[in-house]
Formats: structure tokens, sequence, C-alpha cells
């Protein structure tokens, strides 16, 4: 693995796309427990791996924060 993106692919839509050194690049999208994409990044920092998160994708972190934080009060 050379680099992992994290990405917003379409209105709330959180995406990452995985570059690999040699071979096909990985794009994970649409899984239904969004916990996956903390998973990768805390692999990716476990295993000193490269990552980066576009501006759209953290405005789409801060607002699953906000929505949570809603939902509980």
């Amino acid at each position: 693995m050379k680099i992992v993106e994290f990405k917003r692919y379409s209105w709330t839509t959180q995406g990452a796309l995985i570059r690999i050194r040699k071979g096909l690049n990985l794009r994970l999208v649409l899984f239904s427990p969004n916990e996956i994409f903390n998973e990768l990044l805390t692999f990716a920092y476990k295993h000193d791996i490269q990552t980066s998160k576009s501006k759209d994708y953290q405005l789409l972190e801060r607002r699953s924060k906000y929505i949570t934080k809603e939902k509980t009060l």
C-alpha cells in the first residue's frame, strides 16, 4: 500500500481510495457501517502508511459528529 485517500463520492457518501504500488487501486464506497473508515485510518497509522483527507471528507466527518450528537440529546 502506498497511500490511503479519504474522499467524498456523492453528497453524503464517504469513501476511500487505496493506492497500491503494483496492481490495481482499490476504491471503498457504500459500506453500511461507517466504522470501516475509522478502522482503515487506524490501520494506516499503525503500519506507517501515508493518508490524506479531502476538505469535503472532513466536512462529512464534522457533519456526522454533529448529527450523532443531536440524536443523543
